[in-house]
């Protein structure tokens, strides 16, 4: 039986609705899949630009233009093909010079505490010639050809306390002995005060410092020898060999030196008293770049030549770096003479030989005395002796000079030795 339209009229609304529903899923798969196919487009396009650069610009790396780089990687490594490689530059390996001696860079300034009843003279003095030393006021001088002489500077009198024909040098006190070297010998000799217990302490010796019971020595083999003042024993600390060597000073365990070679390269060394190896304690140095060190008390004196070819005289405290300049523009270069917080040093001024004395602490400098008639090459020292400072010498024809003055007086105050007497 045929059923009228309106009988189905119920259902027509959701068919309709159920037909729309579809045409629209339709419809929005088909922009779907548009979409993918634009995307698989890009894709290729993509890959192909990327190949490109894979093939005409080998060089390139996507990792040096994307900021991400776990992206840059990805597409240099995965679609281009290359492996980012990281490349590191590593410093320069220096390899240090390789030397059998180390570095003394530092030493506590305890090691420089001496006593002064222990020691034998001035360092300075000593390199100077050893002519001159103080005990206890009074000022002990060598005259050479007649002996060791006493001065009493209260009332400028004077008397020869040992007498001897020859040339002595290295003048040390040590408790109630004189030391000195017989220069025509080139042997160490003591004797009391007093003229007594005269001993040969050591042999073939050119220099001696003398601390304690210990005389520090230079032979004539360019040795630095260490000597017991009391039973005459001796220990070689360093052999020269055909090197020039110099004593500079001590601290209270060690002995300090210069080793020159033949071309002028001159080493700055140092061994402990009781023996063992050599140590460098400075930089080398040649061609004349540095003078007539010495060390006093922990403190290092020495001439720094100028692009003028003069010097300044330079103090530096033993390990540091610093170092003061403490007087500019000297021609000669004489060992200085170190007296607490004065020094003493040689000029010349024309044909005069002068000696001045600069204060550290305040950098006064004063004119002690002068000789004239001096050059250069003139065999010419200073010496220090407490209140009265000495000149003393041979100039280059053969005259001698022996000339002190007081420094309570003026430069001009002067005494002349001669014959066997100090005048005015």
């Amino acid at each position: 039986m045929k059923k009228q339209n309106n009988d189905y009229s119920y259902i027509q609304p959701q068919v309709e609705r159920k037909r729309t529903k579809k045409k629209k899923r339709k419809k929005k798969g088909g922009f779907g899949k548009a979409f993918l196919v634009i995307i698989a487009v890009l894709v290729v396009l993509i890959a192909g630009g990327l190949l490109s650069v894979k093939y005409i610009f080998t060089d390139f790396y996507f990792s040096e233009v994307l900021p991400n780089k776990e992206v840059a990687d990805f597409v240099d490594e995965n679609i281009i093909g290359r492996t980012t490689t990281t490349t590191t530059t590593q410093p320069p390996v220096t390899v240090p010079e390789q030397t059998t001696l180390s570095q003394v860079s530092y030493l506590d300034h305890s090691d420089f505490e001496f006593q002064a009843s222990k020691k034998g003279g001035m360092i300075g003095n000593l390199l100077n010639g050893g002519k001159v030393e103080k005990n206890n006021g009074i000022v002990y001088h060598i005259v050479d050809g007649r002996g060791i002489y006493k001065f009493l500077p209260e009332s400028e009198s004077y008397a020869c306390v040992y007498k001897s024909n020859d040339a002595l040098s290295s003048f040390n006190i040590r408790g109630d002995y004189f030391y000195f070297i017989n220069d025509r010998e080139n042997s160490l000799y003591k004797i009391t005060m007093t003229g007594k217990n005269f001993a040969k302490v050591a042999e073939n010796v050119k220099l001696a410092y003398i601390y304690d019971t210990t005389a520090y020595c230079l032979s004539t083999n360019n040795e630095v020898v260490a000597v017991n003042t009391q039973d005459f024993t001796s220990k070689v600390l360093y052999s020269g060999y055909g090197d020039k060597v110099n004593l500079i000073g001590i601290s209270l365990d060690r002995v300090f030196f210069t080793s020159e070679d033949m071309s002028g390269n001159v080493e700055y060394l140092c061994v402990l008293s009781a023996g063992g190896d050599e140590e460098h304690f400075k930089a080398d140095s040649k061609n004349g770049e540095i003078a007539s060190m010495t060390m006093e008390s922990g403190f290092m004196y020495y001439y720094e030549k100028q692009p003028n070819g003069k010097y300044n005289i330079i103090r530096q405290k033993y390990g540091s770096q610093k170092t003061v300049t403490l007087v500019e523009g000297v021609s000669l270069c004489k060992p200085v003479v170190v007296d607490q917080n004065r020094m003493f040093y040689a000029d010349l001024d024309g044909n005069k030989f002068k000696m001045f004395e600069l204060n550290m602490n305040s950098e006064a400098t004063k004119m002690m005395l002068y000789s004239g008639n001096v050059t250069a090459g003139d065999d010419v020292f200073i010496q220090h002796g407490g209140e009265y400072d000495f000149i003393i010498g041979e100039r280059s024809n053969g005259d001698k000079i022996y000339r002190a003055s007081s420094n309570l007086t003026g430069s001009s105050n002067v005494m002349t030795f001669g014959d066997g007497k100090w005048s005015y």
